[in-house]
């Protein structure tokens, strides 16, 4: 499993005397995605709403997708909960929480939608993904508003998803890393390549020595620094 998931079933609120029915998981045959119609929220909320408003036996929604990308499981697959009407006997419930009329799913909670969608497709082989609005009988819904068809083709040929911000800073990070330890690397390839360059004699040996002094010790004008200074080293000591 490449995303986490908290699990829920058995902890949320339910109501006082209705329980919903259960199926088999062949029954399944599609997952439904939702948004909240909410900024923010919780499994918790929504269950709580869903029993005093809508007067339902618990929350409607198998699972719930927070906007960091935690997937919460509210109930078995099995369990046979109201979200898409007459189609709920065969539909997986699935909300992201945002208002998506004017937010978008947060890079973190997209890549979870899809990759939650893809270890259902493991348990259930041939669930179709559709949107809340693609049901029968709810296509006036404005849910979940983002395109379906991206959100499938996405899921299809596994859509490389933005960085998070985490993501982001630890690759900033690292280039910064690389960066210096690459100025670290030249700068000691320029020494080195100062260190081994030959060079006529240094103004300071040309101040202390004369021509005279230089008579059949050397062959070549030129040498490296290391090499004037021995040069110079052994001048002094034969003096």
């Amino acid at each position: 499993m490449s995303f986490k998931m908290v699990d829920l079933r058995g902890r949320l609120p339910i109501h006082a005397t209705k329980r919903y029915k259960t199926r088999k998981l062949s029954d399944i045959r599609s997952g439904a995605i939702h948004h909240s119609l909410t900024e923010s929220g919780s499994a918790e909320a929504f269950a709580g709403y869903h029993i005093r408003t809508n007067g339902w036996p618990g929350i409607g929604y198998h699972f719930v997708i927070g906007r960091d990308g935690t997937v919460y499981q509210c109930w078995d697959l099995t369990v046979v909960s109201y979200h898409v009407g007459n189609s709920n006997k065969h539909a997986v419930g699935i909300c992201m929480i945002g208002d998506f009329r004017s937010q978008q799913p947060t890079p973190e909670q997209y890549a979870a939608a899809l990759d939650l969608i893809r270890w259902l497709q493991g348990k259930l082989p041939g669930i179709v993904i559709k949107g809340h609005s693609e049901y029968p009988d709810y296509s006036w819904k404005s849910c979940p508003i983002i395109s379906m068809d991206k959100f499938r083709s996405d899921l299809s040929r596994g859509v490389e998803m933005p960085m998070t911000a985490e993501e982001r800073k630890a690759m900033d990070d690292l280039t910064k890393q690389v960066r210096e330890q690459h100025a670290r690397i030249d700068a000691q390839a320029e020494a080195l390549t100062v260190a081994t360059s030959r060079i006529l004699a240094p103004d300071w040996f040309v101040s202390e020595f004369s021509s005279g002094d230089l008579n059949g010790l050397i062959s070549e004008p030129t040498m490296t620094k290391e090499g004037w200074r021995v040069l110079a080293v052994a001048l002094r000591a034969s003096k």
